[in-house]
């Protein structure tokens, strides 16, 4: 004990919990101690350190694929690992002894030497417990050791197909809607990009962008997770290509007959070609921008209603059109959490959508079928501080009723009654959305 006097709380911490686990794991039980999830907290914080992931707008990775699953690593280490297979050490989790060469597990998947000393069979243990315990979250997969975000790509070669499919449900899950007209739960989640498709796609956004190096500076730390998803939005609306501020963008007739966006005019001609086949193509229909009211405007109709001056600088300043971001953007992540995150960022700061099955006004923060005209979505979620809330009969989560009725579908998917009141309480409200 007067050593750990010495150390400050979160070293006595860690130093007691895995004393204790040692000797419990000597004390009779077959096999390693199963480690609870919440034996990791006891860490405490450590400050973040970015995972050495490469930017897409640099270059593709040249990582090669690992295999952490029962505790072995299929990292080709040459001479090093024949040196290895011979010597021992401790797992600084379940203190195990094991060969050196599978206590290099975690720093395979961190990519950093000096996270190394944790079995495979412990980091599985810890992932898989991340995403268990999480039912309307999308939790941040960082290191055992040193705390660091970890790509979806290194982390889910550790755990079983099924957890990460859980993971992904998570995700989609976060981006669901209820569609006003139809009552069908539907999810904003864009879908897994294709390899082939991803690179192409990638070269023609870098075509676009007004200012490439800040959006490859962005979207690096992005990725690594040292820039926030707000940040990132911001840097796409002010440098990244005009046209994801089109709520529907210009279309021109291309040789074949048919009318493109700019877009596709460099999916298909590439960028030596792109800008001059586009500049002589005959106009089918303008761009248009969403304004305050909601409603889709051509700059000419913003120059009619504000001034040359003033309709400018309205016209720059337009949201990024949710749809664009969904086809442009997130195709190009491929990082299931980072996809996820600068969508809802997108959505926290423009939450008035359509739905994406009737196309009707929708509202993702207050999470009701309306764009709740001449109130605030401050004002409609302070009312709904006071609405009474009911448990689901699935999975226990608190849920309101702030319009419909009284059939209630959970995020979850379950279905279930509302108990008390009647359909009538939302004609009869001031609130009627």
């Amino acid at each position: 004990m007067s050593i750990l006097r010495v150390l400050d709380l979160e070293v006595s911490q860690a130093v007691m919990a895995r004393w204790t686990i040692g000797v419990r794991n000597t004390s009779g039980t077959n096999g390693p101690f199963v480690m609870p999830p919440l034996f990791l907290s006891t860490l405490g914080p450590r400050p973040p350190k970015p995972a050495a992931e490469p930017s897409d707008f640099v270059r593709p990775s040249s990582r090669a694929p690992h295999s952490l699953l029962g505790g072995a690593t299929a990292a080709v280490k040459g001479d090093s690992e024949a040196l290895d297979s011979g010597r021992m050490g401790r797992c600084c989790v379940c203190l195990e002894k094991l060969p050196l060469a599978e206590l290099e597990a975690s720093s395979d998947v961190c990519g950093s030497k000096r996270c190394s000393g944790c079995c495979g069979a412990c980091l599985q243990q810890y992932f898989e417990s991340k995403v268990a315990s999480s039912q309307f979250s999308l939790p941040t997969i960082s290191c055992i050791q040193c705390r660091g975000r970890l790509p979806c790509s290194r982390w889910r070669e550790c755990v079983e197909e099924p957890t990460y499919q859980r993971y992904k449900d998570l995700a989609r899950r976060l981006l669901n809607v209820r569609c006003p007209a139809c009552d069908r739960m539907l999810s904003l989640a864009a879908e897994e990009p294709g390899t082939r498709h991803r690179e192409g796609a990638l070269e023609a956004f870098r075509q676009r962008c007004r200012d490439l190096k800040a959006v490859c500076d962005t979207w690096s730390g992005f990725k690594k997770g040292t820039v926030t998803a707000a940040r990132f939005v911001d840097v796409l609306t002010e440098s990244g290509p005009s046209d994801l501020l089109d709520s529907r963008p210009e279309r021109r007739i291309a040789d074949d007959g048919w009318h493109y966006a700019h877009r596709q005019f460099f999916q298909w001609y590439g960028q030596e070609r792109a800008q001059r086949e586009w500049d002589l193509a005959d106009v089918y229909s303008l761009a248009r921008r969403v304004a305050r009211d909601g409603d889709e405007y051509t700059l000419a109709e913003f120059r009619d209603w504000f001034g040359n001056t003033g309709a400018q600088a309205r016209w720059a300043s337009a949201p990024i059109c949710a749809m664009r971001l969904a086809e442009d953007v997130l195709p190009l992540i491929d990082d299931v959490e980072r996809r996820t995150a600068l969508h809802l960022a997108q959505l926290r700061r423009y939450p008035k959508i359509w739905t994406p099955c009737c196309h009707m006004e929708y509202c993702f923060k207050c999470q009701v079928g309306s764009w709740h005209d001449g109130r605030t979505c401050e004002q409609v979620l302070e009312r709904e501080a006071a609405v009474e809330v009911q448990f689901c009969e699935g999975c226990g989560v608190p849920t309101q009723r702030t319009e419909g009725c009284s059939h209630m579908i959970c995020l979850c998917g379950a279905s279930w009654t509302w108990e008390g009141g009647d359909d009538e309480d939302d004609q009869d409200s001031d609130w009627d959305f």
